[in-house]
């Protein structure tokens, strides 16, 4: 019984010790534990630490680093504008470099022909016969003091290079030294010149005749002579004055480039435009009249239409036939064509190169035509349409009667009615590629009514002030009365427009030569 109870104790002792152990055990695990929560948190702390100063170096690079980029885009907008500098620079050494080639060449030109005037005015003094006067014999010299070369000169600047001039006959005598002899060769002179005229007068007379006995058939009215504007081509003769260029050599410039003229040139006989040999290829087309460039004694005042046009139908500028043709030939399919604008500086410059020559359109942006001849339309004294008969198409448009529009149009100036019908067709055949240019009728009389159309609003504004609050909704309803009255012409056949302009035989548009149709006296066309 002892021994069962001393089994058990024991057992229960093991057990006991047992239970300590793992509870020993559990208590240093637990111990364990804590110590290594405390060195995450103390890691954890660390890696926070050095997470925040990277942030900070991370900051303080990134600000480096756009200052580094703000820099580099600095560096390269100055290197480009270098770039750009630089072919400014080489272009102009070019060109300059060229100009210089071009006056080294024509300076060679000028004592070539230089010293050929000189040995053709050595021939022409030996050729001229003496003249014995008082039983004396002239002297065989040049018969001029040298202190009246100047005189000479002159004189050789007096002459023309028309061929008209150029055939006429040398003068037979000089002029002695002495006073007397300069008078006797003074009447001779002018014994000679009476002779000249007398034969200019005859050889026009027998022109005219010749003219009056030609048939009525091959007579065309107009400059175009009986041809379309497209077929008016260049008629140029080969000039070849010698005299011209020895008196006055820097005098004429060709027409399609800026330098100028030598010996040799071509001449239009019919807009007597004078351009170098090697220009013949750019010369402008079609041919028309040259005009002299207006000018006024009041700047402030501006130009009339008819300053601008040729005195012989169709009366029709010189700059807004260069400018359509050049837009039909290769801009006539760019989109937005009259309603995007173009750069105000390249049209100003265009203006003052009509001035001088021929410019090259083809050069130019679609833009830059476009408004240039808004411009130059809007630079008149009275619009295409003047003020005056505003009511007459406003009246006919709204009565939507194509006998009176056409009455209205028949009974323009010439310049107004010939250049309006050019402008009309050319629009039309801007409108009919609109599925490209996205311009139809609608947008073009939009975009050109207010040039083309002029109101009766200046002489109401004399008469009878608008008041502020209206003076909005007035302008609206006044444009709105220009963009009806120009689409309504636009509506109109392509074939009556074109007919004012392209002569036909039996076209009463052409065949009226006057300044303007007087009222009641126009032709209606069915």
């Amino acid at each position: 019984m002892d021994s069962n109870n001393h089994t058990l104790l024991m057992v229960d002792t093991f057990n006991t010790l047992e239970i300590w152990q793992k509870l020993g055990a559990h208590q240093r695990a637990q111990l364990g534990n804590i110590q290594h929560v405390n060195d995450l948190l103390d890691l954890m702390d660390n890696i926070h630490k050095e997470w925040r100063r990277s942030a900070n170096e991370n900051s303080r690079l990134t600000n480096v680093n756009d200052k580094l980029n703000r820099q580099l885009s600095n560096y390269e907008i100055e290197l480009e504008k270098v770039k750009e500098q630089n072919d400014i620079l080489a272009s102009k050494l070019v060109f300059a470099n060229a100009k210089i080639g071009s006056i080294e060449e024509e300076l060679l030109q000028y004592k070539e022909r230089f010293k050929i005037a000189r040995d053709e005015f050595k021939n022409a003094a030996l050729d001229i016969p003496n003249v014995v006067r008082n039983g004396k014999r002239r002297s065989s010299s040049l018969g001029f003091l040298p202190g009246k070369r100047s005189k000479q000169l002159n004189d050789l600047n007096n002459l023309s290079e028309d061929d008209e001039y150029e055939n006429a006959p040398p003068l037979l005598h000089k002029r002695s030294i002495s006073d007397s002899h300069i008078m006797a060769g003074e009447k001779e002179v002018d014994q000679l010149n009476n002779q000249q005229s007398l034969t200019k007068y005859t050889a026009t007379t027998t022109s005219t005749m010749d003219i009056c006995r030609s048939p009525m058939v091959a007579y065309c009215p107009g400059w175009t002579k009986g041809r379309t504007l497209e077929q008016c081509s260049h008629n140029f003769v080969s000039i070849n004055n010698l005299l011209s260029v020895v008196s006055t050599p820097f005098s004429y410039h060709c027409s399609i480039c800026p330098r100028s003229l030598g010996i040799k040139r071509l001449k239009c006989k019919d807009c007597n435009i004078q351009i170098h040999e090697n220009c013949e290829k750019d010369a402008p087309l079609p041919c028309v009249p040259m005009v002299k460039t207006p000018q006024s004694n009041n700047p402030k005042q501006r130009p009339r239409l008819a300053d601008f046009c040729p005195d012989s139908q169709p009366r029709i500028p010189k700059e807004i036939l260069r400018c359509v043709f050049a837009i039909e030939r290769m801009y006539i399919n760019n989109v937005g064509l009259y309603r995007v604008p173009g750069c105000d500086r390249e049209v100003k410059e265009l203006k003052e190169k009509f001035k001088k020559y021929e410019p090259k359109l083809e050069q130019l942006d679609s833009e830059t035509i476009t408004t240039f001849i808004k411009k130059f339309l809007r630079d008149l004294r009275e619009p295409l349409i003047p003020f005056s008969s505003f009511k007459e198409f406003y009246t006919a448009v709204s009565n939507k009667n194509n006998d009176q529009v056409r009455y209205a149009i028949e009974t323009l100036p010439l310049p107004n009615r010939d250049t309006l019908a050019f402008l009309c067709a050319h629009w039309q055949k801007v409108a009919m590629h609109s599925n490209e240019n996205q311009m139809p009728l609608e947008n073009l009389a939009k975009v050109l009514g207010p040039t083309v159309v002029g109101t009766d609003s200046k002489l109401n504004h004399l008469q009878q002030p608008i008041v502020d609050s209206n003076c909005h909704s007035y302008h609206y309803l006044e444009a709105s009365k220009q963009v009806e009255i120009l689409y309504a012409l636009l509506l109109l056949d392509h074939s009556y427009w074109t007919s004012f302009y392209n002569w036909q035989p039996n076209n009463p548009s052409m065949n009226n030569q006057a300044e303007g149709t007087p009222r009641g006296m126009a032709t209606t066309i069915n």
